[in-house]
């Protein structure tokens, strides 16, 4: 089975002009295909007629009147409503078919792009601080990584429940606390979008 197919239905963001260009377009699209779309639920002349009555209010709005304005925006709503139910219609009819969804007028969605993989993050620099315990861990950005996981260990055969998180989210990260003459084992894992998560090498460097 295919992706379920989305309509493109920002109708309240157009313009009335475009508003009214893209109503008049799908109301024609569907009632010169009444084999494919045999009983439209709203029905055509429905749609018509908010149509119809939306240019009206826009045109008696043109003269800058705040209350015919107002008219006319509750028109607009009304019909923009309207085309969503009309939507819902032409989606229950595809039934998949994108053929069909084309045919009614409406605009379809491009599917989401898919993100690419990232790659594993490059080499950790390890410096010591000025201060005894310190330790600064960083690494140059990895293209496509949203944030940034800091471990390290003292676990020379680095058993993974050994590894201690640091809520570092950057590619960059200080350590304090460390125990002078300790071997700390230290890497960096890149979180890409969908929960991609790439680690570096170890890099390891005793502490002072």
């Amino acid at each position: 089975m295919g992706k379920p197919i989305r309509l493109l239905n920002s109708f309240d963001l157009l313009t009335d002009a475009r508003l009214l260009e893209r109503a008049n377009s799908i109301h024609q699209n569907i009632s010169g295909a009444t084999s494919v779309f045999p009983t439209p639920l709203p029905t055509m002349a429905s749609l018509l007629t908010a149509v119809e009555e939306f240019q009206s209010t826009v045109n008696n709005a043109a003269s800058g009147d705040k209350n015919k304005a107002a008219v006319r925006d509750a028109e607009k709503e009304k019909l923009v409503d309207l085309l969503h139910l009309v939507s819902y219609y032409v989606l229950f009819t595809a039934a998949g078919d994108k053929l069909v969804v084309q045919l009614s007028g409406f605009t379809q969605a491009k599917p989401p792009t898919p993100q690419p993989e990232i790659p594993k993050p490059g080499e950790v620099q390890l410096t010591l601080g000025d201060q005894s315990g310190v330790m600064y861990a960083s690494l140059k950005k990895v293209r496509g990584a949203v944030a940034y996981m800091h471990q390290f260990s003292t676990d020379p055969t680095l058993q993974i429940d050994n590894w201690v998180n640091h809520t570092c989210t950057t590619t960059k990260c200080t350590f304090n606390g460390l125990t002078p003459g300790t071997t700390y084992y230290v890497r960096v894992g890149a979180i890409g979008h969908k929960d991609q998560l790439k680690f570096s090498d170890v890099t390891s460097r005793i502490a002072a």
